[in-house]
């Protein structure tokens, strides 16, 4: 792991996604050029060429860095790696498919300078200038508010959109937080607001979440069904884990 004395440590869970590895590099480059970055790949030991190429990256610069997990799957398990290793005061959580809009990210450090009470900023696409229907298909998007609305009400989460994959925190706010969260699934925030037990100060900033261009998906039944075990975890109290939640469905 390369010593930073970044700012900023931008953490991006990665599976098969070779096709999207270039114009992610530019684009945060692009964005975060007057700011002390790290980009940091973490994947789960894709087989389609990304490790290669972020490799190539890392070979030539001291801005990317990489952790290839082995044995191990799932975005927020990957997360919760980035997070640890980041040696930076913010750590960003955004995809590698270029749907969240990361020119968001400057707007996310100059709101922390702003107010250094905060310590969570969540790119929303529910609230003021944020939009979904252009990004995800109508049985998506649908699928995706329902998710929200029951999050919402299980978890008691008073935020307009928990299911985001795009945040900004202070690692120091939600250090303490990583080994209670689950490293199963994809909703690692959803998790993070349910376990911080609303002592978190957080902001939403809007942004337009995009259609993909590049790589498939990675939403599928298998997602919903490890949402599912999110809520049933939290909703009680830790007593049911959501790994027995998942073998469960397995078995069934």
């Amino acid at each position: 792991m390369i010593e930073s004395n970044s700012l900023i440590t931008v953490i991006v869970p990665t599976f098969n996604e070779v096709e999207n590895i270039d114009n992610f590099v530019i684009q945060i480059r692009k964005v975060l050029r007057p700011y002390e970055f790290q980009i940091l790949f973490v994947d789960d030991n894709s087989t389609d060429g990304t490790i290669e190429k972020i490799n190539k990256f890392k070979s030539t610069s001291n801005d990317i860095d990489l952790i290839v997990r082995i044995g191990r799957r799932g975005l927020s398990g990957a997360c919760i790696e980035g997070i640890h290793n980041a040696k930076s005061p913010y750590v960003a959580v955004i995809d590698c498919d270029l749907q969240h809009d990361e020119k968001l990210l400057v707007k996310m450090l100059d709101n922390f300078k702003e107010n250094s009470d905060l310590d969570l900023i969540i790119g929303s696409r529910h609230v003021d200038k944020g939009e979904s229907k252009n990004g995800l298909s109508f049985i998506r998007d649908f699928g995706s508010k329902l998710a929200i609305k029951v999050t919402q009400k299980i978890l008691k989460i008073n935020v307009n959109d928990p299911m985001s994959g795009f945040f900004m925190a202070k690692k120091i706010s939600i250090h303490s937080l990583l080994p209670k969260l689950q490293p199963y699934g994809f909703k690692i925030l959803a998790d993070i607001l349910a376990t911080c037990k609303g002592n978190l100060i957080i902001k939403e900033l809007g942004y337009e979440f995009k259609k993909r261009q590049l790589g498939q998906s990675k939403m599928s039944l298998t997602v919903v069904l490890e949402l599912i075990g999110l809520l049933i975890s939290h909703f009680s109290y830790g007593l049911i884990s959501m790994r027995f939640v998942l073998f469960g469905f397995v078995g069934t």
